[in-house]
């Protein structure tokens, strides 16, 4: 599929490389100074406070490496940044988020765009379609969203351009960055546990051929050393093996039921909301049932955060997050079916533009006009509606929920072809190894998110968006230069 250009390929345009990088850079800015003067969007940091995710502000202030090594809700990255940015600017950390977002959606940019020209698209057309990424509703969206989900997807995003670069010039330093970015993505987003880097390491080391296998392997080891000693870390303090400690309590969405089966105690817990505030669960340690770790540390002892929002991170949280994860195995054996139907809504969910997420309403509203235009959205209410007489069921028109099924079974035909022509000794393996770490990051994301958790999957593919989207563009580049090698054949013929 993805062959790599191995020449620097700066001649097709004829300007230099930091001409480029000028032309890139006053892209993006004059892109998004356009923006906030026609939508006046700002960068949304409201979820500073009241997110999940992140720990006591004034912990993160005060006792920054202490909070962090207690944290067993979350991969610490997020909080160690927030953290940062906090203590070293207590009075301007608004306008630092958002630069620091800004500039990472400026590298990754950058990184599409180079990575579109070493797969053997012109400069001119690496750069309308990495500037068409980069105007899509959902990048202006979540560039401009204080979350890790942004963070992750450019990580992942420059980590498919080191792997290009690692491809054409050999060098280890190259892969020495990938690693490093997926150690980063590993420790930011419990969704890429372990097993994800242990299975690109697989796979990088079966497709980048012989040569510096020894270093690669090495570089592998310590990657899954470095995600692995945060496993560890969890299981000698908290006793659990994982990134994350609510890994029970999100597969109940996918699993929910009563069950006969049930003890009185999981019968109560059953009728009780996931995610609660810790005060609902007091039954289960009050009666014995379950046991509250003991450990003396603000951010484990706290039931709210000093804002006044549920301190999601309560060492309580931890037996009823495995409590959780017991009665959904219950449930899971009892009614497959209802889990597997349950599979398919996430899939369905997963499907939705990633714009269709309630914490980007607001941000929404307020460029519905460019929305509308960029994806033809009312013209398409009124095809389905007017013309087909289909019921208009979402916020979104119902071919929306088509996008991402066929681009996915695009990219991965594609991908199929390309592993029959290595089999049959018609290009060589190592040609496919960028094509693999796409489509398995991208199914990898789709498939155990969705299996997992129900609710926000059109978020979790956003995490993945950079990968897709340079995936979908050579599958077709491709596809279209398969049909007319065919069609040149057949005339010859």
């Amino acid at each position: 599929m993805f062959v790599v250009n191995r020449v620097e390929p700066f001649s097709r345009w004829k300007m230099t490389l930091w001409q480029q990088v000028m032309l890139l850079t006053v892209t993006y800015a004059f892109s998004r100074a356009l923006l906030f003067l026609m939508s006046d969007i700002s960068f949304d940091l409201s979820g500073l406070e009241h997110f999940w995710q992140l720990l006591d502000l004034r912990l993160l202030e005060r006792d920054l490496l202490s909070s962090l090594f207690y944290l067993h809700s979350q991969p610490p990255i997020f909080n160690l940044f927030t953290g940062l940015v906090l203590k070293l600017f207590p009075e301007s950390y608004p306008i630092v988020f958002q630069f620091t977002f800004y500039g990472l959606s400026l590298l990754a940019y950058w990184a599409l765009y180079r990575a579109i020209v070493c797969l053997q698209l012109s400069t001119v057309k690496a750069y309308l379609l990495a500037t068409l990424f980069m105007l899509l509703p959902s990048t202006l969206l979540y560039e401009n969203w204080f979350s890790y989900t942004w963070l992750v997807s450019c990580f992942l995003g420059y980590s498919a351009y080191m792997l290009i670069k690692f491809q054409i010039t050999g060098r280890i330093y190259f892969l020495m960055v990938f690693f490093a970015l997926l150690v980063v993505v590993c420790w930011t987003r419990s969704l890429f546990h372990l097993v994800y880097v242990v299975a690109i390491s697989i796979l990088v080391l079966i497709f980048a051929g012989k040569t510096q296998r020894l270093k690669i392997l090495s570089l592998a080891l310590v990657a899954t050393v470095l995600v692995g000693a945060l496993y560890v870390k969890n299981l000698v303090v908290f006793d659990f093996f994982g990134a994350s400690s609510w890994a029970g309590m999100s597969f109940w969405k996918m699993t929910k039921c009563q069950s006969e089966a049930f003890s009185s105690h999981q019968k109560q817990l059953a009728e009780i909301e996931n995610f609660s505030p810790m005060g609902s669960y007091e039954f289960a340690f009050e009666s014995g049932w379950l046991n509250k770790p003991e450990l003396d540390h603000p951010a484990l002892n706290q039931i709210y955060k000093s804002s006044g929002h549920v301190n999601m991170n309560h060492q309580g949280y931890i037996p009823v997050a495995d409590a959780y994860g017991r009665i959904s195995v219950i449930c899971l054996k009892e009614n497959p079916t209802a889990y597997l139907i349950r599979t398919i809504g996430a899939w369905g969910v997963f499907s939705k533009p990633s714009w269709e997420y309630f914490f980007l309403e607001a941000r929404r509203e307020k460029i519905q006009l460019y929305l509308d235009v960029v994806t033809l959205q009312s013209l398409r209410f009124f095809i389905e509606n007017r013309v087909l007489g289909l019921p208009r069921l979402f916020d979104f028109p119902l071919t929306s929920l088509l996008l991402i099924p066929l681009t996915y079974a695009l990219i991965t035909v594609v991908y199929i072809i390309g592993l029959f022509q290595v089999l049959r000794g018609k290009r060589p393996k190592e040609s496919m190894l960028l094509d693999t770490f796409l489509v398995a990051t991208m199914w990898y994301v789709g498939v155990i998110g969705n299996s997992l958790e129900y609710g926000e999957n059109n978020r979790f593919r956003v995490c993945a968006g950079f990968l897709i989207y340079l995936a979908a563009i050579h599958s077709l580049f491709k596809l279209r230069h398969g049909i007319a090698k065919l069609q040149q054949r057949r005339s010859k013929s």
